[in-house]
Formats: structure tokens, sequence, C-alpha cells
């Protein structure tokens, strides 16, 4: 009797267990989340929790709840190698990032080899452009970006620039800055000089600005992220307070004007999302941002929040088991908050660009 009352109950609980709800699907991140510029990195982070928890609090996916698991990739290849070889150990569905190309270097052949579809909000170096592989990217290509900048800087104006560069992050300057300097001079525009710097290495960095302020060009591109950036304009403005400076995406964020200051007014910078848009979406997303985080998106939050909800409208299209790849591919375009993300064979998107100038401490719209 004890026998068989022993077998039921081992079969009820057999029946539990099969009817217990499936566990959440687990979504890698890394980003660099610590050190003098994470501020990129943290942005990202806090978008990409946010699109999680407004997935979560709308049945998640497919019924199941999202569980984001974090991973610091330390601003280098290896570092990211490790970031990924552990979310790959840690059996996630998918991973979201790296923001920086020198991390992607790390983590691309990682992730090819575990056959993991992983989606970039930001990477743009043409190293991982046109690879049928698992690594998705909503940035432009090396060749679109420098092309767009070029072109918004030729119409600007200018036909002689000098450029600082990040040399930590070379993987994606130094190759950038060639595509710029072809793309400017098919304009007729000239690239006085290039100077590479490591703001982690490099104290003060007047080197640099007296250089590039000895071949009197009409404007000075900064190519480094928004704490760098400021600490290079200080530099400049103390030796030129005319020289017109100039920015990509990559330095537009509150760190820019928090360091900056005053120093900062009157630079110019092209951003890969509209921070003055109007729209409902736009706006709800912006107020949801700022209510949580206390502070403002900025293009990387945005990007990076495109690159989760895009994530999981392929997830529920593939469903349980399903080709997250071939979801991601086949799928005509995805709506994000301000663009439509349409990847081509190769996992490949773009963004387009807005003007922007810092004026009275915020960025504005050029008058």
């Amino acid at each position: 009797m004890r026998a068989i009352q022993k077998f039921a109950f081992l079969a009820s609980l057999s029946v539990l267990v099969g009817c217990s709800e499936p566990g959440p699907i687990r979504i890698g991140f890394i980003a660099g989340l610590e050190g003098r510029a994470s501020a990129l990195g943290i942005a990202s982070r806090n978008a990409v929790q946010m699109a999680v928890d407004e997935a979560n609090a709308n049945g998640g996916i497919n019924g199941r709840q999202i569980e984001l698991v974090i991973r610091d990739d330390k601003r280098s290849a290896k570092g990211g190698a490790e970031a990924a070889r552990s979310l790959v150990s840690e059996k996630v569905t998918a991973i979201i990032g790296p923001i920086l190309s020198v991390v992607a270097g790390g983590v691309v052949p990682v992730i090819n080899e575990a056959r993991l579809v992983t989606v970039s909000p930001t990477v743009i170096s043409s190293k991982f452009v046109g690879k049928d592989d698992f690594f998705f990217r909503l940035n432009s290509s090396g060749e679109q970006s420098a092309a767009d900048y070029a072109r918004v800087y030729h119409e600007a104006g200018f036909s002689r620039i000098a450029a600082a560069t990040d040399a930590h992050n070379k993987a994606f300057t130094e190759n950038w800055m060639k595509l710029f300097t072809a793309a400017f001079s098919a304009y007729g525009g000239k690239i006085s000089s290039v100077v590479p710097f490591d703001a982690a290495k490099e104290v003060g960095l007047k080197h640099v600005v007296v250089s590039l302020l000895a071949d009197k060009p009409e404007a000075v591109l900064i190519l480094a992220n928004g704490i760098d950036t400021a600490q290079l304009v200080q530099q400049f403005r103390k030796r030129d307070g005319d020289i017109q400076l100039l920015a990509t995406s990559w330095a537009g964020s509150d760190n820019l004007i928090t360091h900056g200051g005053r120093a900062v007014e009157g630079i110019m910078l092209a951003d890969t999302y509209d921070r003055n848009d109007q729209s409902k979406r736009y706006l709800g997303f912006r107020e949801g941002f700022q209510g949580k985080f206390k502070a403002p998106p900025n293009h990387a939050s945005v990007a990076s929040y495109d690159a989760a909800t895009t994530l999981f409208a392929a997830l529920r299209t593939a469903g349980e088991g399903g080709n997250l790849k071939a979801a991601l591919l086949n799928s005509e375009s995805y709506k994000a908050l301000q663009q439509e993300i349409t990847f081509d064979a190769y996992g490949d998107s773009r963004r387009t660009l807005t003007v922007v100038m810092v004026r009275d401490g915020r960025f504005a719209r050029p008058k």
C-alpha cells in the first residue's frame, strides 16, 4: 500500500513540475560600466533595462518574462571576449551590446563560435560590416557615417579641418578618420592634420592642441567621448577662443556640457537621434527615462532601447526554439523610437543624423 501511495505521490509531483511555468528568457548585455568613460555604457544599460521592464509589464515575450544578465567589458577587446564567454556559459538567448568597436573585436569571434545572436546599438567600424555572421548592428557603417559627417561639415561651410582622435578606440577612430578624409576631400575640403591622443594616459593634452592649431585650420573635429572632448575643448579655449570646434554623436552626452561648462558653448555636432523630437512616442520614452534614472537620454540610450525592442520583436516572431537570426533578417523593418530599422542580408543597418549645437548650456538646433 505504501509503495502505491509513494508512486502516486511521485506521479503527482511530476505532473506539477511538468505544468510549471517556463523560466525567464535570459538576455545578455555587454558595455563598459566602470571608469571615467562609462557614461555611454551606463546610459545604454539603463535604456535596455527600461525596455525589459516595459516588456515584462506587458507579458514578456510570448508569455515568458525577460531577465537581463549584465557584464562589464572594461572597454577593451579582452574584456569584451571575457564578457561574451561568460554570457555564453550562462546560456543567454541573445546579447545586446557592445557599445565600442574596440570591444566588438573581442566579442564577435566568441559569439560567432557560439552562434549566439548579438545586436550592437552603436558599433560602427567597417571591420564588422558585410559579414554573414551573428553580429547585428543598428548604426551606420564607417563609410556611411564618415560620408554623412563630411556632407554636414561641408554644408556648414568648412573647407579646412584639423582633427584629434581617441587612440584608445583605435579600431574605430583610425579607419573612420581615413574614410572621413576621403569623403571630405571629394567635396574639395582638406584635413590639415590629425593627432591621436589617449586621455587616460596623457595629462593636460596641451601638445595635441598646440599641434592642431599650428596648421591654422578653420575648425577642429574632436573624435572622442563627451568627457575627453570637454577636456580638449577647455584646452583649445585657453589658446584660441574663436576656433570652431566640431564633434560627433560619440560626444553627444550631458557629460560634454557638465565637464566642459562655458567652454563647449558653440560646439557643433551631428547626432544619430533628434533630442528635440516632439512625437508622442519619443516624449513618452524621454519622460520615462528621465523619471527613472534622473538623467536625460542620449544617443546611446536611444539606440540601445531600439536594439532591445527590435530584439524582443524578433524573439516573438521566432517563437520558442525558432531561428532568431532568420527572424531578424527576414523582417521588412522594425519601428524604432524615431527611425525605421531595416537589416540588410548581413545584419547591418544605418541611422540618419540631426545637426545640433551647444547653446546656453543645452543641445539645440542651429539657428
